[in-house]
């Protein structure tokens, strides 16, 4: 029999790799897709976590020992064509197959997985091997199929994430309630929980007290906006327009208010997804 080289148990470590990868990423899938807040995804995510945790335990204990004691290898070592057999050239029994994927992978992992990478050696036996007199040999010829079926999961994994991302994306409640708790971790540091008064925002509240009483009364309001948090200045009088400030004193955008009543046009979608306003200053004046 000829061993099984490095490169074909390699290429049956990735399908096995992938084909597990698809079972955690549909969990995520599953997750992401169908979670309409935040609390009810970190509910959700214990419940896939313990689902992950199983599967990784799965694979050692339920599917590389039973496939290897029954069938000579794993899916990913029968789509390439090699199969895992003892010194007379069967099966592995079901404490021999046990004991390769734990006490074997352990020991060959050691030192920087040196013991995979003894394969390259002309007698192409890892350390698992050695220790339980096990080998594994080509049966058939498939590598090809095995190249095959790689790039068919590798695209199936790449899209099912994708897919899992774009949910995430695209659920704005969820997103609103990240950005709640972002702001709420933040107000537990130090200087957090207050608006630092900038030189730009102190020229600025001293303008807008120093002006004629408006009605409504002139506000300043600190919001997050795309990511960013920002100094929103409303529209209180005639043609004048509301304005946004980042952090720095630039104003980025005008929403509303001036001869049109639709700002600049720079930002129209403000008021719509401004989050988490909070006035910093209001005109008492009366």
């Amino acid at each position: 029999m000829i061993k099984a080289t490095f490169w074909e148990r390699l290429l049956a470590r990735i399908i096995d790799a992938l084909l597990f990868g698809l079972i955690n990423m549909g969990a995520f899938y599953l997750v992401f897709l169908n979670q309409p807040n935040l609390v009810k995804l970190l509910t959700s995510s214990l419940t896939i976590f313990g689902i992950v945790i199983l599967n990784d335990i799965g694979l050692v204990l339920v599917y590389r020992v039973l496939f290897t004691h029954f069938f000579g290898g794993t899916l990913g070592k029968l789509l390439v064509g090699i199969e895992i057999c003892d010194i007379d050239n069967k099966h592995l029994s079901l404490a021999t197959s046990l004991l390769r994927y734990t006490v074997g992978y352990v020991l060959s992992a050691a030192l920087f997985c040196l013991g995979f990478f003894w394969t390259l050696r002309k007698e192409r036996l890892a350390w698992h091997d050695l220790l339980v007199g096990s080998s594994v040999v080509r049966k058939r010829p498939l590598w090809p199929l095995g190249i095959l079926v790689v790039l068919v999961l590798l695209v199936t994994n790449v899209g099912g994430w994708y897919g899992s991302y774009q949910s995430l994306v695209n659920n704005q409640v969820l997103r609103d309630d990240l950005g709640k708790l972002v702001l709420k971790i933040e107000s537990t540091f130090p200087g957090k929980n207050q608006t630092p008064q900038s030189p730009w925002l102190t020229n600025l509240i001293a303008s807008e007290a120093a002006a004629p009483v408006a009605n409504p009364p002139a506000a300043l309001l600190k919001c997050l906006y795309n990511g960013q948090t920002v100094i929103y200045q409303p529209a209180h009088c005639c043609d004048v327009p509301s304005r946004v400030y980042d952090f720095n004193g630039k104003m980025i955008c005008s929403p509303d208010g001036g001869f049109t009543g639709q700002g600049d046009g720079k930002c129209s979608n403000f008021n719509m997804l401004k989050q988490n306003c909070e006035v910093i200053w209001r005109d008492s004046r009366t």
